[in-house]
């Protein structure tokens, strides 16, 4: 299956030879024109999880949470980040947003956070990218990235 998210395919893009990221519009009211999405460290997301899986096993109901920062990154500020961490690698080529894509989507994990004692602690998105790249990297790359 084809991969659809922003920052793997922007660190895709940044360690094939002639790969380039697409950045389908930059006309969004946003500060930088591309659409603004919050981005979650997995390893944030992991610990969620298990704060919400030991809030099962000592209660008798389930919840709900939204899990995010309460930032935003817009797509152009993933793609500075991509270039920081592998040297100006990335290609960008922009594009015509695509139909139905919201200018910003931003979670609010205040539920989280009172309820589980949850808040993100490694997700900004230069530890995201970095920690991304390196997955991908171990996954067997041969492109070397380091000045």
């Amino acid at each position: 299956m084809p991969e659809t998210h922003a920052i793997p395919l922007a660190i895709q893009a940044a360690l094939s030879e002639n790969g380039t990221f697409t950045v389908y519009g930059v006309d969004f009211d946003t500060r930088d024109g591309s659409a603004v999405r919050d981005y979650i460290h997995v390893s944030d997301l992991a610990r969620a999880h298990v704060l919400a899986a030991d809030r099962l096993l000592t209660q008798s109901q389930y919840d709900v949470f939204n899990l995010g920062t309460g930032n935003g990154t817009t797509v152009l500020e993933i793609a500075t980040a991509v270039n920081a961490a592998t040297n100006g690698r990335l290609t960008l080529r922009h594009s015509a947003r695509r139909a139905g894509d919201p200018a910003s989507l931003v979670a609010s994990a205040a539920k989280a956070e009172a309820v589980l004692g949850w808040k993100p602690e490694q997700s900004e998105i230069i530890q995201i990218v970095q920690s991304a790249l390196h997955w991908q990297k171990r996954l067997g790359t041969s492109i070397n990235l380091l000045p």
